[in-house]
């Protein structure tokens, strides 16, 4: 008999496979149909044919524990390190039935188990090169049906082997960290500020900070560009905290012959330091951290004008919930582990209406949105925030008072609202020279101070909408006694 290794999911049988870099991971989806243990059934054994070698295999790859319907499992299955990408054939799933029992007489002790997708992805180490390749992925509805019964079909029963043939190259890291696309010269993917083109990228933090432990990674970002490298930004969060309910906004250079439409997904990491540690048994040595919200725009310079695009916000499908929640475990789900990965969808631009010269001209109103930081802003019997417009041809200006209807705005939170102009039918949008935001809650000695961490402001008139104001930082401004107004200069993008 072809002799093995056996492999368990929590602990490695030597020091050997424990330290090994190379590796099989394999993310499992279940359908519509859980896999639940039972004692007539085995639990899951995966297989890992490699030419030349001992079968790598993990005997209990569900660790003994159901499947819910349509969950994602991630197992990894170390490889030893003379093992090549072209040694690996075949990858087996099995689950079979305890003494080659068919029948225990009650029903309720069978399980069947919808097997959906399953994505292989290989990691191989040789001579200091780490090389990521996509082995194969397979996905059905289901893919294959595990049942308790015999066999009845192909894609039904106890067995099924996914075969690896042509294994494709995604990414290559050298020693010294550089990372190499296999489709372009062998130089890093992390993009230089050699052009104007960027996107900005605003991630709000949920109900559970982000906290810098000894044991976990910084923050890193990459922006997936179609036939281009990826744009990568490393420690996004400068080994700095981010609080509860805080937002922070990143910018990462893209190429300079790009368009809007080439930016497809945006993939976050924060991943352990070492991954051979499984588990930190002391909690305060590890942190969660949930991620909100995606919100993203990308300027780029086309005939020598710079336009501005906006994506759709990406958000939780759940309100309750949090976008993504990154955790020091590597058991990645589509909600929870340490990548999260989205896919941008560019809004819609949408056309001026037709005029109708029997319909009214209508005012101008603007659409504001205030995050505010560490400080609150407080309410009460008066006026608290004003905005004012600036023009570029003339020296009047325009108020808009009272904007949260004395409303306060506690520390780390976001307020939207919308205002009308009043007598603005002849304005012209294009004519802003400036925005004021003013404190106007009172001065000097015993004054309200109040910290500002986001900003975006847009005028709608005619169907047009233009972005005046869009900033994040922590905080773009602290309102004091002594400083009551905060000035944006409103950009020339288009």
């Amino acid at each position: 008999m072809k002799s093995k290794f056996i492999l368990s999911v929590l602990f490695f049988v030597t020091a050997f496979f424990a330290n090994a870099q190379s590796r099989v991971v394999l993310s499992i989806k279940t359908g519509g149909d859980d896999l639940a243990t039972r004692d007539f059934q085995e639990n899951l054994k995966i297989t890992i044919k490699v030419q030349g070698k001992p079968d790598f295999v993990v005997e209990n790859a569900n660790q003994g524990r159901g499947w819910p319907n349509n969950s994602l499992r991630t197992v990894t299955i170390r490889l030893d390190e003379s093992t090549k990408i072209e040694d690996i054939k075949e990858i087996t799933f099995s689950r079979r039935n305890v003494g080659g029992i068919f029948s225990s007489g009650n029903d309720a002790v069978a399980d069947n188990w919808n097997l959906q997708k399953v994505d292989a992805i290989a990691f191989i180490e040789k001579d200091g090169l780490k090389s990521k390749y996509n082995l194969r992925t397979v996905e059905g509805n289901p893919y294959f049906r595990f049942i308790y019964g015999p066999s009845h079909g192909t894609n039904e029963g106890h067995q099924t082997t996914i075969a690896i043939t042509q294994p494709v190259l995604l990414s290559s890291t050298t020693p010294s960290g550089a990372i190499i696309s296999p489709t372009r010269p062998a130089t890093p993917l992390v993009i230089t500020p050699t052009t104007e083109n960027k996107i900005d990228i605003d991630l709000k933090t949920g109900s559970d900070n982000l906290e810098m432990k000894p044991h976990q990674k910084s923050v890193e970002v990459r922006i997936i560009i179609q036939n281009k490298p990826d744009a990568i930004l490393q420690n996004v969060n400068k080994d700095q905290n981010w609080p509860n309910n805080s937002i922070r906004r990143i910018t990462i250079p893209l190429p300079a012959d790009i368009t809007a439409e080439a930016i497809k997904e945006i993939h976050i990491y924060r991943t352990p330091n070492n991954p051979s540690i499984r588990y930190i048994w002391d909690l305060r040595d590890q942190d969660n951290w949930n991620l909100q919200s995606i919100t993203a725009f990308a300027t780029i310079k086309t005939n020598g004008v710079k336009k501005r695009f906006d994506f759709e916000p990406i958000v939780s499908s759940y309100r309750a919930s949090p976008l993504y929640r990154f955790t020091y475990s590597s058991n990645n789900t589509e909600t929870e582990g340490t990548t999260c990965k989205k896919t941008f969808t560019l809004k819609t631009v949408a056309l001026p209406p037709a005029v109708n010269i029997e319909v009214p001209i209508q005012n101008a109103k603007l659409d504001i949105t205030i995050g505010t930081g560490g400080d609150d802003l407080r309410g009460g019997n008066n006026d608290n925030a004003d905005i004012v417009l600036t023009f570029k041809s003339h020296p009047g200006k325009v108020y808009i008072r009272n904007i949260f209807n004395k409303r306060s705005l506690p520390n780390f939170s976001e307020r939207k609202t919308t205002r009308d102009i009043s007598n603005s039918t002849t304005l012209d949008i294009n004519d802003i020279k400036e925005v004021e935001l003013h404190h106007t809650g009172g001065g000097g000695i015993g004054a309200d101070n109040w910290d500002i961490d986001k900003v975006k402001i847009s005028i709608i008139k005619d169907g047009q909408t233009k972005v005046l104001v869009d900033r994040v930082d922590a905080p773009i401004h602290r309102f004091t006694g002594d400083t009551r107004i905060k000035r944006f200069v409103v950009p020339s993008t288009q």
